[in-house]
């Protein structure tokens, strides 16, 4: 059984990986990523997520992998 960091992290690296399969499959193209709603809010939506999971993550965990 995972421990609460474990999954968390398991989440983080999921997240992660949707934004790497989300620009590849539109491109590395900067102007298209700040005109493509789909595209930006795909990728904005996991950073965000991302940013939420890594607040859950113990003290004593942050302090062990500084």
């Amino acid at each position: 059984m995972m421990n609460k960091n474990d999954m968390l992290l398991s989440k983080i690296v999921k997240y992660c990986n949707e934004v790497e399969g989300t620009v590849q499959r539109f491109g590395m193209d900067r102007n298209l990523y700040e005109s493509d709603y789909v595209f930006s809010n795909a990728c904005n939506m996991c950073i965000l997520q991302i940013g939420e999971i890594v607040a859950n993550i113990t003290d004593d965990f942050k302090q062990a992998y500084r």
